[in-house]
């Protein structure tokens, strides 16, 4: 994941990203990923598990 691209922290000094993993009491692996960044926009929400959704503006094509 490029998360320079993807997340919106301009600005803010005090970024973070946070990775947990764990295992959960049927011994499955959790992971948890946390920020405090703005959040995600309601309409990317509605459609973030669409297969091949994506956010990105299209960068133009190479000769």
């Amino acid at each position: 994941m490029n998360t320079e691209s993807s997340t919106d922290f301009s600005g803010q000094s005090d970024a973070k990203i946070e990775l947990r993993a764990n295992l959960d009491e049927r011994r499955k692996i959790m992971i948890e990923v946390a920020d405090n960044g703005p959040g995600i926009l309601k309409e990317v929400q509605e459609k973030m598990f669409i297969p091949f959704f994506t956010t990105p503006k299209a960068a133009p094509a190479s000769v």
